[in-house]
């Protein structure tokens, strides 16, 4: 990798991330020609930051392993294509016809079983209930399933349907683990064992693998966070906390199992991704078209869909792009892929950092060749605390039926965020969240009259003036929701 300004300048970004978002973890950002395909691809950042492991001062490099988490589900879905490529599966195939082969005894209640096609499975619209979701989740999901997926199929199947399937859109685990039952029912073989030889093999990764219960893998990053509470139980100071990561590896499998490095992800996606047409060696042509294809064209839910299979498609300024998230216990993962203009973007961390597409977001805008203004980089705000005065400015219900509440308590704020208009979220009970350090989330602003706050990938945009709260404004990812 040749230095040069552009990467000089996405280094400090993501240096400044490390700095004032304790940012932990490997970023990769390369560019190549779309219109000539066999032109070199150039690597502009290849690099590690922060720690794989703090207890033993391990740094993280471009080849630390990392839990990938719902990025797994694109390598799921790439196996069930190649299956209906060999004609083992059908696209329109349905969960009656896979699972229940005992006419006398389904397996999986016959009424909705016919209805959920492996498209909707692959659209995450299924309608079915999300195991996550479940009362006693974070009781069990540490527990060794003993009959693999189908004891949490097993939880879910007789739930009552949230939505008809194809009528609606909602990111769902369950999907995804029917998915991989399927798969390995029709097969007979481990959804590593597909993996290995469908996406791993033809696509020339060596260092991704699906994760084992207590297995030792070499190169692994330790998962952490940055806990900024301060008081009798938790310590003086603000301090690093290892993740105790308790989810079962059995239960994650095709749904969010892999652990993978920066390079082997983006060998992935210039075999899957950038691959000239006709020219992947991993999907034909037509399987790569169904991979992309816009699911507002097959499903009923319309032209706000966005998640085809595994994958999500957006626009950007600079033209189609496929993106995926994913976050797990001490693990987050964000790749960008902008087809039109060729820049690929991955950043694992082994870190809980709920603002990683905005990070994204920025380090797109520098690849791009955007000079970000002034503000566009953080900064360190250590010094500037803010004063129970400056947060009541913020205290108040906000939106239509009370979208969000925001409450003073000492020096924090806290949030109740409730339903949620225009995302998948809409029927989720309220739930509430303390924001601690309230200087972390840009006080600067308190004096230009304007802050975000980013929680759980979502990005909260504040209006204000001498009067308070003049308006609030959702960005889920790059789509504006009105609060009020």
């Amino acid at each position: 990798m040749e230095s040069s300004p552009l990467t000089a300048t996405l280094d400090d970004l993501c240096r400044a991330w490390a700095d004032v978002h304790k940012f932990q973890g490997s970023v990769i950002v390369t560019r190549r020609d779309p219109a000539n395909p066999s032109a070199k691809t150039e690597i502009l950042l290849a690099r590690g930051y922060g720690f794989a492991n703090r207890e033993f001062d391990v740094p993280n490099t471009p080849d630390c392993k990392y839990r990938i988490a719902s990025n797994s589900k694109q390598f799921t879905c790439v196996v069930a294509l190649r299956l209906i490529e060999d004609g083992r599966l059908e696209i329109d195939g349905t969960v009656d016809e896979y699972l229940n082969k005992n006419e006398e005894d389904p397996y999986f209640p016959r009424e909705a079983a016919a209805k959920i096609t492996l498209q909707h499975l692959m659209n995450q619209s299924t309608g079915l209930t999300d195991y996550v979701n479940l009362d006693d989740y974070e009781d069990t999901k540490h527990l060794p399933t003993k009959n693999g997926q189908r004891d949490i199929i097993d939880r879910i199947k007789n739930i009552p349907l949230r939505f008809e399937p194809g009528a609606s859109f909602e990111f769902c685990d369950s999907n995804f683990v029917v998915l991989t039952h399927i798969l390995e029912t029709v097969t007979g073989l481990d959804i590593s064992e597909l993996m290995d030889v469908f996406c791993f093999k033809p696509a020339g990764l060596t260092s991704t693998l699906l994760e084992e219960d207590f297995a030792s893998v070499k190169g692994l990053a330790t998962g952490y966070n940055f806990d900024r509470r301060i008081g009798r139980s938790y310590g003086k100071t603000a301090q690093w906390r290892k993740c105790e990561y308790v989810l079962s590896m059995d239960t994650a499998r095709g749904a969010g199992g892999l652990v993978s490095t920066v390079w082997d992800m983006e060998k992935w996606a210039r075999a899957v991704i950038f691959a000239p047409k006709g020219q992947s060696p991993v999907l034909s042509e037509q399987s790569r078209d169904l991979l992309f294809q816009d699911p507002s064209q097959l499903l009923e839910y319309g032209p706000e869909a966005y998640y085809g299979c595994g994958l999500r498609r957006d626009s950007s300024p600079w033209g189609l792009f496929i993106n995926t998230d994913g976050a797990t216990e001490g693990f987050y993962s964000s790749h960008r892929a902008y087809l039109d203009s060729g820049i690929y973007l991955m950043i694992l961390a082994n870190t809980e950092m709920s603002n990683i597409k905005t990070f994204a977001w920025t380090l797109s805008r520098v690849a791009h060749g955007e000079t970000l203004p002034e503000d566009g980089f953080p900064k360190s705000l250590k010094g500037i605390p803010a004063t129970e005065a400056d947060l009541q400015k913020f205290a108040g219900v906000y939106g239509e039926g009370g979208t969000l509440t925001l409450e003073v308590e000492g020096t924090s704020l806290l949030y109740k965020r409730h339903q949620i208009p225009g995302t998948n979220f809409s029927e989720h009970s309220s739930f509430q969240t303390r924001m601690y350090m309230i200087r972390e989330l840009k006080p600067l602003d308190l004096k230009k009259g304007t802050f975000f706050a980013v929680e759980n990938n979502f990005e909260y945009h504040f209006t204000v003036t001498d009067q308070g709260v003049e308006n609030v404004s959702l960005r889920v990812g790059n789509r504006p929701v009105t609060i009020s």
